[in-house]
């Protein structure tokens, strides 16, 4: 299995490493490390996590999951040998925040 990260999730993270810089300066490149190494889990357990319940309104409940790593929500979906990150968000943030365009 091998990981991709989706455009909507690159830009996701960048936003939260430009928001680690000024929040969190200290711990920036620890939280960064910490999001990169569960993607390389998911390599070898790509059921990690659970299901995503808020969208599963536009996906049956098992198609999207989601694992906490600190603060940081990491969606991804199983799509034959492909590991899709399709959305990475503070998990303190609106769950209504969750974009469903990029869940289709």
């Amino acid at each position: 299995m091998r990981v991709k990260w989706t455009r909507r999730a690159l830009t996701d993270m960048e936003e939260l490493l430009d928001y680690w810089e000024v929040a969190a300066p200290d711990t920036r490149e620890k939280k960064l490390t910490a999001v990169v190494a569960y993607t390389y889990k998911l390599e070898i357990f790509p059921a990690l996590g659970r299901p995503e319940p808020y969208l599963a309104i536009v996906r049956p409940a098992d198609a999207l999951r989601y694992a906490t790593v600190g603060f940081s929500k990491i969606i991804h979906q199983i799509d034959g040998e492909i590991i899709w990150i399709k959305q990475v968000l503070d998990s303190r943030s609106d769950p209504r925040k969750l974009r469903t365009e990029d869940a289709l």
